[in-house]
């Protein structure tokens, strides 16, 4: 999707633009000593605004990570591991050592397996009571394969749907058929969770 950029071209950048202007204005005003009530209304309007761009920064980065575009996937999914691993209770191991062909995967399809990492480990943040995660990301011939497992609760595959709308599961299948991937799921009580995520380039 072409959103983040169109906002972050347009509706940012028309928004510092603003914010730089009232910030003169009030400026001059306050030099010539304005009355009260608009030197006031101007400061409402500079708040305003900078509420109005940090929204629309995070919204760009929450569409489009910018790290994705400034690292590429494999620098962006570390960087983001380090920063789930600060809040969580459990270990995580990220193998990416034979990943290799993150120059022919297009951005749109990169952003999809950032977001399905994303989602596995803020699955496990909330659900899983593990103690050890590992996230591997390798390429074998023509095919990418990302592999996640944990020591975690898990759940009864047999009720699977269920389980897929209450986990943030359900993101993750349709991400995969976007990806044009497949998906596969093992799990059991007390017995963690494993998912296959293998995906032709």
């Amino acid at each position: 999707s072409d959103l983040a950029r169109d906002l972050h071209d347009s509706v940012l950048q028309d928004l510092i633009s603003l914010k730089r202007q009232s910030e003169m204005f009030l400026t001059n005003f306050q030099n010539n000593q304005c009355p009260t009530s608009i030197e006031n209304s101007l400061v409402s309007w500079n708040d305003q605004m900078s509420k109005v761009i940090q929204t629309t920064r995070e919204t760009c980065h929450e569409l489009r990570p910018q790290l994705l575009y400034d690292l590429g996937l494999v620098k962006a999914i570390s960087k983001l591991t380090s920063q789930i691993q600060e809040e969580a209770p459990f270990h995580i191991r990220l193998n990416t050592t034979r990943f290799d062909k993150e120059l022919d995967i297009d951005i749109d399809s990169q952003l999809n397996i950032y977001r399905i990492v994303q989602e596995l480990l803020s699955n496990a943040l909330k659900h899983s009571k593990a103690t050890q995660v590992l996230v591997m990301l390798i390429c074998i011939k023509d095919q990418v394969v990302l592999h996640y497992e944990d020591d975690g609760v898990g759940f009864d595959a047999s009720h699977l749907d269920q389980h897929t709308m209450s986990m943030g599961l359900s993101g993750i299948r349709e991400r995969v058929k976007a990806l044009n991937g497949k998906l596969q799921i093992h799990t059991a009580p007390e017995k963690g969770l494993k998912v296959k995520i293998e995906m032709e380039l």
